[in-house]
Order: structure tokens, then C-alpha cells, then sequence
């Protein structure tokens, strides 16, 4: 099995007047397949950060009883799935085929989501729902972002995670998104205000 090395980098930012809503509004429109996944626990102030995951490098996704898994290097497989525990299987070793490093906050590695209807592939038990064919999403998917923006619900600062897969990177990318969150989504007043 092949395996992928990333060695993340990061930069700290000032985000005071920023929310993961403002800067994924900022974000979605020049990064493809960019996501935003807000933390449900507000009980610590050490757990709650909101993630910004932009461009895919790298993508596990179970749909419509196929498995699609995207390399760092391009290549894309697709098979059909004949048995449930195949699903944790390729999952398995897709998940050692990537390599990160330890950074601080010490989040680096997959992100997604796991819809209601894939716990057929996880439990012994089997669940029907039928949707309409325009609100149905994959089962599953998990993907290693190139560029990620972490903010605390309680903190002032943002930090931009670059993981640059086999050492390398698109420098571009990594000039734009802080250019992009640095755009004001605000115009300044042209008066005082008055009381």
C-alpha cells in the first residue's frame, strides 16, 4: 500500500471580529468543496473550535453502495460494495495510508461527516429511508483538507493549517487564503455616530 507523508505548517492570525460563519462566507466562493464544521460542545473553552476545510487533497466517500477514495497523487478508485464490513476495511486502510504530523492544537488528519443512513456499514442492523433524490447526500465522507482555518468560539485568534503532502504545496493557495480572510465584509462608517 502506498502511503502519503504530510508535514503541516501553520499561521496564527488575529480574528477578533471574525466568526466561522463570516470567514467561511469569505472562504466558499474561491475554494472548491470547502466545508464548515462547528463544535457542539460549548461546556469548555478548550474544545470548542469551528473548522474551515477547503480543496481536498485526499477523500474517502461511501455513496449510493459504492466507495470512492481520492489519493494526494490523482488517482482515484471505485469499487462496489459487496459486504458491509468491507466499508470499515478500505476506511481502515485508507485512513494508514495517510501520514501526518503532530501540530499545536494537534488537529491535523481527516475531516467530514457521517450521515444517519450509513450506520448500515457500521451496525447489525439495517435502516430504509427513502429520500428524494435532490435532498440525498453520501453516507459518508471523510477528507484530508490542504488548507484549514481553526477558530475558538472563545478565543480571538485563527489559525491556517497548510499540510503540504510529500513536502510540497500550492504556495498560491497558501498566499490567497490569508489575503482572503484579511477582506473586510464590513463598510467602515463615514460619520461619527452620534448620541
Amino acid at each position: 500500500m502506498k502511503t502519503f507523508e504530510f508535514k503541516t505548517t501553520y499561521k496564527k492570525l488575529l480574528a477578533d471580529i471574525l466568526t466561522p460563519v463570516s470567514l467561511y462566507l469569505k472562504l466558499r466562493d474561491r475554494f472548491p468543496q470547502s466545508i464548515l464544521l462547528e463544535s457542539s460542545d460549548y461546556h469548555g473553552v478548550e474544545n470548542s473550535y469551528s473548522f474551515i476545510c477547503l480543496e481536498p487533497v485526499a477523500q474517502f466517500k461511501v455513496d449510493n453502495q459504492y466507495i470512492v477514495k481520492k489519493y494526494p497523487d490523482g488517482l482515484i478508485e471505485e469499487q462496489q460494495i459487496k459486504n458491509r464490513k468491507e466499508v470499515v476495511e478500505e476506511l481502515s486502510n485508507f485512513i494508514s495510508s495517510i501520514k501526518t504530523n503532530k501540530v499545536e492544537n494537534q488537529v491535523n488528519g481527516f475531516f467530514g461527516y457521517t450521515a444517519y443512513n450509513s450506520i448500515n456499514y457500521f451496525e447489525k442492523i439495517q435502516i430504509e429511508t427513502s429520500l428524494p433524490t435532490e435532498e440525498k447526500i453520501p453516507e459518508f465522507i471523510n477528507e484530508v483538507p490542504p488548507m484549514m482555518a481553526i477558530t475558538g468560539v472563545f478565543s480571538s485568534c485563527s489559525f491556517i493549517y497548510y499540510p503540504l503532502v510529500n513536502a510540497r504545496n500550492s504556495a498560491s493557495s497558501m498566499i490567497l487564503m490569508p489575503s482572503a480572510l484579511a477582506l473586510s465584509s464590513f463598510e467602515p462608517a463615514s460619520s461619527p455616530a452620534t448620541i
